[in-house]
């Protein structure tokens, strides 16, 4: 009950972007509803994906076990490594990586869109504002800032910052296209063939090519060899989905399909209509980010990599409708499409996420199997 009191509240919140809102009293009031969502992910107690194996990577870290270190990413161990150095508590720990991977998004939206109200909503719709973040969710914003410099046509800052990024999670070396790809003068024709060529690919060829091919040519350094050791594994493992999927290969592709038949049409549509090249931009990133999922649909763990380009749904969800004179209309389809996406995700995850436990709760016991 608690993720839907917070989604009703910002519900409420999102109206204000129907009327004219002072830009100071808009600034201020989404300065509250970011530090409100640090607060939610910082003080959570046994609740979230991943919470009892950063729990024991954080309070049992040992940097003298080599293969205890080799868990994690480099980068990753670092930043662990450095917030002990002032608390040992894990609490401390999920309040810096609320502060840090909520903020970053919170700038990425306070630079690209005015519909502040209308980002937060989505943002807890369709993420949960991460609150349960782990560290691909931090290489996740590390990522969303560095769009900013795409944009400034800063090459050298973006590739760092991605690069740092994947000192994190490894995953997100896939990034680095994106200053190429926003840039590209894509016609909604080209998006629709690069899609249809996805989804042709992952039916036909399949993952265990592309995994193949990464452990020849993927060198050392920067990480690169973590990715290399990941591809050789996801190959023994096989294709893990087969394991207790009920439906083939060709109906979850049906169905991933159906699912963005929808919403891709509609965000193509105004490609033309905007003719505006942030909003072209992160079109082309959404648009790779989806044919990345089909290309890689064998692998649950591969899909990893098309999560840093599905955060720009929600900002072109808000430049939409930024410029569309039905307002009203478009609040309310943006507000059912964000509790659809809120319901799933919580459904997804209920033993993990429900009820919401904090280090303030009577009873913070959490059945885990």
């Amino acid at each position: 009950m608690f993720y839907y009191i917070v989604f009703i509240l910002l519900s409420v919140l999102a109206l204000a972007e129907m009327v004219v809102t002072p830009r100071n009293v808009k600034n201020w009031t989404f300065f509250v509803v970011i530090f409100v969502f640090i607060l939610i992910g910082g003080l959570r107690w046994r609740t979230g994906s991943d919470w009892f194996p950063y729990f024991n990577f954080y309070t049992k870290f040992a940097s003298d076990d080599p293969i205890f270190m080799l868990s994690m990413e480099t980068g990753f161990t670092y930043f662990v490594g450095f917030l002990r150095l002032f608390s040992t508590q894990f609490t401390f720990y999920l309040l810096i990586l609320s502060l840090i991977t909520i903020s970053l998004k919170a700038l990425f939206f306070y630079r690209f869109t005015n519909a502040l109200f209308l980002a937060s909503l989505l943002f807890w719709g369709t993420a949960l504002s991460d609150v349960i973040a782990v560290r691909q969710m931090l290489a996740i914003s590390l990522c969303a800032v560095s769009t900013i410099y795409i944009v400034q046509k800063k090459p050298w800052i973006f590739a760092l910052l991605v690069l740092l990024a994947a000192q994190i999670h490894v995953t997100a070396y896939v990034f680095l296209v994106s200053y190429k790809i926003y840039h590209l003068e894509w016609p909604v024709s080209s998006k629709y063939l690069i899609l249809v060529f996805a989804v042709t690919f992952g039916l036909t060829v399949g993952s265990e090519k592309i995994l193949e091919y990464a452990i020849n040519i993927i060198p050392d350094g920067f990480g690169m060899a973590r990715i290399s050791r990941k591809a050789e594994a996801y190959m023994n493992i096989g294709n893990e989905i087969t394991v207790t999927e009920t439906l083939s290969k060709t109906q979850r592709t049906i169905a991933a399909v159906l699912k963005r038949a929808i919403l891709l049409p509609v965000f193509f549509l105004f490609q033309n209509r905007l003719n505006s090249k942030p909003y072209n931009g992160f079109l082309n990133l959404y648009t790779f980010g989806n044919a990345l999922y089909f290309i890689v649909i064998d692998f649950l763990t591969l899909q990893r990599a098309a999560t840093y380009f599905y955060f720009f749904e929600i900002i072109i969800f808000c430049l939409i409708f930024e410029n569309v004179k039905s307002k009203g209309i478009w609040l309310l389809i943006i507000i059912l499409y964000s509790l659809l996406k809120l319901v799933s995700l919580i459904l997804s995850a209920e033993k993990l996420l429900i009820p919401y436990i904090w280090i303030f709760s009577e009873d913070t016991y959490r059945f885990h199997s």
